[in-house]
Protein backbone atom coordinates (compact mmCIF):
# COMPACT_ATOMS: atom_id res chain seq x y z
CA UNK A 1 0.00 0.00 0.00
CA UNK A 2 1.11 3.64 -0.88
CA UNK A 3 1.09 6.60 1.13
CA UNK A 4 -0.66 9.42 -0.58
CA UNK A 5 0.03 12.66 0.49
CA UNK A 6 -3.44 14.51 -0.35
CA UNK A 7 -4.71 17.90 0.56
CA UNK A 8 -6.34 16.60 3.35
CA UNK A 9 -3.39 15.09 4.86
CA UNK A 10 -1.31 18.01 4.04
CA UNK A 11 -3.62 20.53 5.81
CA UNK A 12 -3.79 18.48 8.77
CA UNK A 13 -0.17 17.63 9.12
CA UNK A 14 0.13 21.70 9.03
CA UNK A 15 -2.03 22.21 11.53
CA UNK A 16 -0.65 20.33 13.48
CA UNK A 17 2.63 21.87 12.95
CA UNK A 18 1.03 24.64 13.77
CA UNK A 19 -0.53 23.62 16.86
CA UNK A 20 3.00 22.53 18.89
CA UNK A 21 4.51 25.54 17.23
CA UNK A 22 2.03 27.58 18.90
CA UNK A 23 2.34 25.39 21.93
CA UNK A 24 5.49 25.55 22.42
CA UNK A 25 5.61 29.55 22.18
CA UNK A 26 3.03 30.03 24.52
CA UNK A 27 4.69 27.57 27.16
CA UNK A 28 7.68 29.97 26.42
CA UNK A 29 6.27 32.63 26.82
CA UNK A 30 5.00 31.93 30.14
CA UNK A 31 7.70 30.79 31.94
CA UNK A 32 9.82 34.22 30.88
CA UNK A 33 6.65 36.19 32.29
CA UNK A 34 6.83 33.52 35.58
CA UNK A 35 10.70 34.81 36.13
CA UNK A 36 9.33 38.16 35.47
CA UNK A 37 6.57 38.36 38.32
CA UNK A 38 9.06 36.43 40.78
CA UNK A 39 11.50 38.76 40.00
CA UNK A 40 8.91 42.19 40.55
CA UNK A 41 7.80 40.16 43.75
CA UNK A 42 11.10 39.82 45.49
CA UNK A 43 11.77 43.56 44.78
CA UNK A 44 8.60 44.76 46.44
CA UNK A 45 9.19 42.36 49.08
CA UNK A 46 12.58 44.17 49.89
CA UNK A 47 10.77 47.47 49.40
CA UNK A 48 8.20 46.24 52.23
CA UNK A 49 10.78 45.20 54.63
CA UNK A 50 12.70 48.63 53.84
CA UNK A 51 9.54 50.46 54.95
CA UNK A 52 8.83 48.28 57.55
CA UNK A 53 11.70 48.33 59.55
CA UNK A 54 11.71 52.62 58.78
CA UNK A 55 7.96 52.46 60.39
CA UNK A 56 9.78 50.49 63.35
CA UNK A 57 12.41 53.30 63.75
CA UNK A 58 10.26 55.92 63.06
CA UNK A 59 8.91 58.25 66.44
CA UNK A 60 6.88 59.89 65.07
CA UNK A 61 3.27 58.52 65.40
CA UNK A 62 2.55 60.14 62.16
CA UNK A 63 5.12 59.19 59.72
CA UNK A 64 4.88 55.67 61.33
CA UNK A 65 1.64 55.30 60.30
CA UNK A 66 2.26 56.00 56.73
CA UNK A 67 5.14 54.25 56.65
CA UNK A 68 3.03 51.48 57.64
CA UNK A 69 0.46 52.17 54.96
CA UNK A 70 2.94 52.25 52.49
CA UNK A 71 4.59 48.86 53.54
CA UNK A 72 1.42 47.06 53.68
CA UNK A 73 0.02 48.32 49.86
CA UNK A 74 3.68 46.68 48.87
CA UNK A 75 2.90 43.43 50.82
CA UNK A 76 -0.29 43.37 48.62
CA UNK A 77 1.28 44.02 45.35
CA UNK A 78 4.17 41.63 46.08
CA UNK A 79 1.34 39.13 47.25
CA UNK A 80 -0.55 39.87 43.45
CA UNK A 81 3.03 39.31 41.62
CA UNK A 82 3.46 36.02 43.63
CA UNK A 83 0.18 34.51 42.48
CA UNK A 84 0.78 36.24 39.07
CA UNK A 85 3.86 34.00 38.99
CA UNK A 86 2.28 30.92 39.68
CA UNK A 87 -0.58 31.46 37.23
CA UNK A 88 1.41 33.57 34.48
CA UNK A 89 -1.52 33.57 32.02
CA UNK A 90 -3.74 36.11 34.58
CA UNK A 91 -2.68 39.64 34.29
CA UNK A 92 -1.39 41.23 37.14
CA UNK A 93 -3.73 45.12 37.82
CA UNK A 94 -1.39 48.08 37.40
CA UNK A 95 -1.98 49.98 40.50
CA UNK A 96 0.35 52.98 41.13
CA UNK A 97 1.98 52.84 44.32
CA UNK A 98 1.16 55.32 47.15
CA UNK A 99 2.97 58.66 47.25
CA UNK A 100 4.47 58.92 50.79
CA UNK A 101 4.42 62.71 50.93
CA UNK A 102 0.97 62.93 50.18
CA UNK A 103 0.37 60.25 53.11
CA UNK A 104 2.42 62.12 55.48
CA UNK A 105 1.12 65.01 54.87
CA UNK A 106 -2.39 63.76 55.57
CA UNK A 107 -1.66 61.81 59.00
CA UNK A 108 0.06 65.09 60.02
CA UNK A 109 -2.95 67.14 59.42
CA UNK A 110 -5.47 64.66 61.62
Amino acid sequence: MRFRLTTRRLMAAVALVGVATGGGLWAWEMAQRREDYLEVAVRREEIRALLARTAELTRDPAERRAYAAEAAWYEASRDAYARAARMPWINVPHEPPPDLREALARERSR
